[in-house]
């Protein structure tokens, strides 16, 4: 199949797990709209195949594979569908994930298995999956979504937190590894941002969520669009030079320490 020229993607071929909603979806679309063909895939198939459809109606190129991606074969069979249908493969995303919450005392054997199935053994099969592709050609792009929770330890958040310290180490253990070979891989950490996964938690937020904003630095949530921008910059060649990079998109607030203040606010003597 005929690869679009056109927009700072075009040409590129991008496969991105866990693409049906939330970031994934921000991301699929802002990739398709800067001139990528993508391949979309969902632990929900029938997500994945209506999201797919969304994107052809709007004159762009996408292909939807459902699976698993604590499945090895998952990613196995993105790389094949990239490569059947359009020949090449540019950028892998690995963006899927899920959230087990708990603090470690609390969180049970399958629920931490279970954890780090998706996201830790997700991002790695992913990773080898795509390298399989890249290195004979000498390029490609490796994305992985991590957290501010792998730059640091969030309450009550045990497995999760561990999980995306993993996918940190990955990345960076991947970009040293092929940084020789043409392969570029970075991480971006988002803070918390308004998806669907918010309206099932909402209700359960101590003081609500506008409380819970408000104790943000920005004072808001981020939006999806604007983890996708940051997304599709390290997809193209503007980031040529870029690899290694855990970047935070949460506003300062990693870069704040959860310590008390020590002079009043504005006093800096």
């Amino acid at each position: 199949m005929r690869i679009a020229q056109e927009g700072r993607l075009g040409g590129r071929v991008v496969a991105i797990t866990g693409a049906a909603s939330g970031i994934g979806l921000a991301c699929a679309r802002r990739y398709c709209a800067e001139g990528a063909a993508v391949v979309v895939n969902d632990f929900d198939a029938d997500r994945a195949a209506a999201i797919c459809l969304e994107l052809r109606d709007g004159g762009h190129q996408a292909i939807a594979l459902g699976g698993d991606v604590a499945l090895s074969s998952t990613h196995d069979a993105m790389v094949h569908r990239a490569l059947a249908e359009f020949g090449r493969l540019d950028v892998f995303h690995n963006n899927a994930g899920i959230g087990i919450m708990g603090a470690a005392g609390d969180v049970a054997d399958r629920d931490w298995e279970r954890q780090m199935a998706v996201i830790v053994n997700g991002t790695f099969y992913g990773t080898r999956a795509a390298l399989r592709a890249m290195l004979p050609r000498g390029t490609g792009v490796i994305t992985n979504t991590a957290s501010g929770a792998g730059i640091a330890g969030s309450p009550g958040q045990a497995a999760y937190t561990t999980a995306k310290h993993a996918v940190v180490g990955l990345t960076r253990s991947t970009a040293i590894d092929y940084a020789s070979r043409g392969i570029r891989a970075n991480a971006i950490c988002p803070g918390p941002v308004r998806t669907e996964a918010w309206d099932a938690i909402e209700a359960n937020i101590p003081g609500g969520i506008d409380h819970y904003q408000s104790q943000l630095l920005s004072g808001r949530l981020a939006q999806p669009d604007e983890i996708a921008s940051v997304a599709a910059f390290l997809a193209s060649d503007d980031a040529g030079y870029i690899s290694g990079a855990i970047i935070p998109i949460d506003a300062g607030a990693t870069a704040k320490l959860a310590l008390p203040a020590l002079l009043e606010p504005g006093r800096v003597d």
